[in-house]
């Protein structure tokens, strides 16, 4: 590889260069291969008729005009580090003296050259430690505000919000693995309308299409960079159109993992076009790192807190109700505790998101009585007394919403104490008119 050359042969040494651009370290092969493999000067009247020069290099010394040269190693510590070739217009041959000279003058430069060399290594290893340092600093002060935080959402946010400023870009966002979908879960104030719109368009990514970058991310756990995310065609088209929308160019994600299992994607955004580099990518890598961890602190803290309160509230119905003995109280308690009220249904749970877009589950009737009283949202559970329907327990809510498995869980557990219960009081016979007239 030519490092430098005078103005005189800077044209011939770029052609020969573009010609031979890597030279074997072999005796026999070249002029300046058998120099470096020997250690030993070669010295000739003419390099356009040397027999170690190629044919094309033959030529172009023609070309340009110049025959004698001399090759003189340049060697630290016996080492060869390279070739000084000196050339002339002239055909003649440089005399020892002037052989004796140039390999003097090429230990010199050789030694100039290497200690310029360990001194630039010694300033790059300086720069890494500095930038490392830099680097510990900035994730122990970040994973230190992240053990400050517990909810869910609090962390999240400071993923975010962090990510972008440790590499100095416009935005970042989350999404979150449920269960086999890529879902928006937090983004910066300058992203919220970007995730927004693509979360429009693309609600979710389906994991099993390797096509999407973000899919292929999490299955490879591999980060990716992308130097203009409003052109590359590896992005889908409403995320490049949002992107160019939006004004984000730069882009780079990165695998949230937790014990080795993607649980997400990490993405920061720049407002130029800009290629993310190797060490802003490994810096990232290592916060997503620290992220995934108080990602999963968070959310066992949440269980650990939602199965506290379940276990309470279950506790404190258990002891009202058997604090009863007529069925009607129990039944009647049943449905006082629960907050927002009871129906009939089978034995598996049902959730209907809203009972006025519902037509194929409720009867008409129904749904004019859910309207007029403004109850959407249903969750029916079923009471269960040795695998015998004996009820339903249904919760409705005034709100269209779809309860979570959490609370589904909740009111199952709950449903299947009531059931025991209420299977072992003794039913009242009704035998009046009245009684019979009287069913609610």
């Amino acid at each position: 590889m030519t490092s430098v050359a005078t103005e005189f042969v800077a044209e011939f040494v770029a052609q020969a260069a573009e010609d031979r651009p890597v030279v074997e370290v072999e005796p026999g092969k070249s002029i300046q291969g058998q120099v470096l493999a020997t250690k030993i000067p070669i010295v000739g009247e003419d390099v356009a008729e040397h027999e170690l020069a190629s044919p094309d290099s033959r030529a172009l010394a023609k070309d340009f005009g110049l025959h004698g040269f001399a090759g003189i190693p340049l060697l630290a510590n016996d080492r060869s580090i390279g070739v000084l070739n000196v050339l002339d217009k002239p055909i003649r041959r440089f005399t020892d003296d002037e052989v004796s000279l140039l390999t003097a003058f090429a230990d010199q430069a050789s030694l100039a050259l290497e200690k310029a060399r360990l001194l630039s290594e010694a300033e790059r290893e300086k720069a890494h430690a500095e930038t490392e340092k830099e680097r510990s600093d900035a994730l122990y002060q970040v994973s230190n505000r992240m053990a400050n935080a517990h909810d869910t959402d609090e962390v999240l946010d400071l993923i975010v919000n962090e990510a972008a400023r440790l590499v100095g870009a416009n935005a970042a966002y989350i999404r979150l693995l449920d269960g086999n979908a890529l879902v928006p879960s937090a983004a910066t104030k300058t992203a919220a309308e970007y995730v927004a719109d693509t979360a429009e368009k693309n609600p979710t990514f389906d994991l099993d299409d390797l096509s999407n970058p973000m899919s292929l991310l999490l299955a490879t756990k591999q980060p990716r960079v992308i130097e203009d995310a409003a052109q590359d065609m590896r992005v889908t088209l409403p995320a490049r159109l949002a992107a160019e929308k939006y004004g984000f160019h730069g882009l780079a994600a990165v695998p949230l993992l937790a014990n080795d299992r993607s649980i997400g994607v990490l993405v920061v955004m720049d407002g130029k076009t800009r290629l993310f580099t190797d060490d802003e990518v490994s810096l990232l890598t290592a916060f997503a790192d620290q992220a995934s961890l108080a990602l999963e602190r968070a959310r066992l803290l949440n269980e650990a807190e939602r199965e506290r309160e379940r276990s309470d509230a279950l506790y404190q119905v258990s002891n009202k109700l058997a604090s009863v003995h007529e069925t009607d109280e129990v039944l009647d308690l049943i449905v006082n505790e629960t907050p927002s009220g009871h129906v009939m249904a089978t034995k598996e749970p049902l959730l209907i998101e809203d009972t006025a877009a519902t037509t194929n589950l409720l009867m008409p009737a129904v749904r004019r009585l859910d309207q007029e009283y403004g109850f959407h949202s249903v969750v029916v559970v079923p009471l269960l007394a040795n695998d015998r329907s004996i009820g339903v327990l249904i919760v409705i809510d005034t709100r269209i919403r779809r309860f979570t498995e959490d609370e589904v869980s909740l009111l199952t557990a709950f449903a299947d104490q009531a059931s025991s219960i209420t299977s072992s009081l003794p039913v009242m016979k009704e035998d009046s008119s009245e009684a019979r007239n009287s069913t609610p």
